[in-house]
């Protein structure tokens, strides 16, 4: 072999040598990452088998195990000389983007919210161009958004995702839905626990224009389906029966003529009730479609929905014993439901008062913040429990009621001082306390409504509240810095003309 020969030779075997290395490099990296992985998710199942929850202290340890995982691993990750290095390559940013996700679980069950924006922030900025990457990071900053109460910021982050990432259709031989495709109708959701009705209605608007948009393109069958059956929801919810059943013949025809869309004939059986229930002014017809669907299909995750919405129409109708038998099937056979059991629970408890059994109610309503402590019928029924004294004329056990309930809410929030529900429970225990006539101890909570949820509907409330009290009570100068931060912080509200006059009032 002569000398040129022979060093090319020996470049190529270079070459060789050096990609294989660095596969094997790559390869001894994924190792690394899988290893660590390994050892924070034994190390949190360890945690969890004890017999006490962990605490914050445990919870942000158990955390780190997760955050260590990218310090093993380096960026840039989608880049390598042959395509099995890129492929590697991806498997790592998807073991430190799960990592990242766990983290911030765990961040966010601990307390600290911030830490968990902060690995939203590290994830957008290390996703390479990879969409799934990405899109964590943003249902992720979303997530602690909503936890932290900035709700607008947390819309608008749902609204550039959807303008952002078109749908993708389900796997094959699947109905499992794009996330994106629910977020539309999640942005109602959000407005409509803000108590913001308008917001509500508003944002289910854009989430009708959204998946009427997406149609106009041909799309694959399963998720056009997917998108039709949306859009029935949404026009559901805004009260639109004859959108409503429009889009629910589109999809009956798309469904018959692809045999594998054959899995959404349940949710087309339960539209057409809901549907027949708006447009009859006799409901019967819409009772016996939707017990005979929650029937038939026990097991799909619309039929506590469909009994619960035929025990309403039973109500509406006056006949209370059968709506009562149908609240109460909700909660014994799907107690684990945590949208429809409680506000069945609490209807349950209505309807017992109303059918003579205040005794039995009362202990219904005080169930409800116990077995559903994170639901918005929690919020309700203490304080419902008060008003129905009062109502009685009993005054003295509602004042004890509410005495209680401010005790349940002040619970509450120390369970889960980051809940979304969070605000409703100061706002009720400003009411309990000015009802009792504790108005230091009301002003205080509109302090601490003021300080953690600033642009919160109920505190435009209770900063209005807080201004009277605070003035009947020699406090002028409070009173004035509630109507200061009122203006600030709502300067487009309805009423912000007439607190201006209230303000030149004080000052004068």
């Amino acid at each position: 072999m002569n000398a040129r020969r022979q060093a090319r030779w020996l470049l190529l075997g270079a070459a060789f040598l050096a990609a294989g290395c660095g596969d094997a490099g790559r390869k001894a990296e994924r190792y690394r990452v899988e290893q660590l992985a390994y050892s924070a998710q034994r190390a949190e199942r360890e945690a969890r088998l004890g017999r006490t929850r962990p605490d914050s202290l445990t919870l942000l340890s158990l955390r780190n195990g997760y955050a260590k995982i990218r310090s093993v691993a380096k960026a840039p990750f989608l880049t390598g000389s042959s395509e099995k290095s890129k492929e590697l390559g991806r498997d790592i940013l998807q073991l430190v983007a799960t990592g990242e996700l766990q983290s911030a679980r765990l961040a966010m069950e601990a307390g600290r919210p911030d830490l968990a924006l902060e690995q939203s922030r590290w994830l957008e900025q290390h996703s390479e161009g990879d969409v799934m990457v990405a899109r964590q990071a943003d249902f992720l900053a979303i997530g602690v958004l909503r936890m932290t109460g900035k709700t607008d910021e947390a819309v608008e982050r749902m609204r550039a995702m959807v303008r952002r990432y078109p749908p993708s259709p389900p796997p094959k031989g699947t109905s499992q839905e794009d996330p994106i495709l629910a977020l539309p109708e999640m942005m109602s959701q959000v407005r409509r626990e803000q108590g913001d009705q308008a917001g509500a209605a508003r944002e289910l608007e854009f989430a009708n224009a959204y998946y009427q948009g997406l149609l106009r393109s041909p799309r694959d069958p399963m998720l056009e389906a997917l998108i039709r059956a949306r859009l029935v929801r949404t026009a559901i919810e805004a009260n639109q029966p004859a959108v409503g059943l429009e889009q629910v013949n589109a999809l009956e025809r798309l469904v018959a003529a692809n045999p594998p869309l054959k899995s959404l004939e349940p949710e087309l059986l339960f539209s057409k009730a809901k549907i027949r229930g708006m447009i009859d002014r006799d409901h019967s017809d819409a009772v016996a479609m939707l017990q005979s669907f929650a029937r038939q299909y026990p097991k799909h995750v619309l039929a506590p929905q469909a009994i619960f919405e035929a025990a309403v129409y039973l109500e509406d109708a006056k006949k209370l014993p059968e709506a009562l038998a149908g609240y109460r099937e909700v909660v014994a056979l799907y107690p684990g439901e945590t949208q429809i059991a409680p506000v069945a629970l609490f209807r349950e408890a209505m309807l017992e008062e109303r059918t003579g059994d205040w005794n039995q109610a009362k202990a219904t309503l005080e169930s409800v913040p116990v077995k559903y402590p994170r639901s918005p019928a929690a919020v309700e029924a203490p304080f419902t429990i008060a008003m129905r004294y009062y109502a009685r004329g009993d005054k003295q056990a509602a004042r004890g009621a509410l005495a209680r309930a401010v005790m349940t809410y002040k619970e509450m929030i120390a369970r889960d001082s980051t809940s979304s529900l969070v605000p409703a429970c100061r706002y009720n225990i400003l009411r309990g306390q000015l009802s009792l006539g504790d108005w230091e101890k009301a002003l205080g909570t509109v302090d601490d409504m003021a300080l953690h949820n600033p642009k919160h509907p109920y505190t435009a409330q209770a900063l209005l509240e807080g201004a009277k009290v605070a003035n009947a009570n020699g406090q002028k100068e409070r009173a004035l810095g509630y109507l200061e931060q009122f203006l600030e912080n709502f300067p487009n509200s309805p009423v912000a003309g007439q607190v201006r006059q209230q303000k030149e009032k004080l000052l004068h």
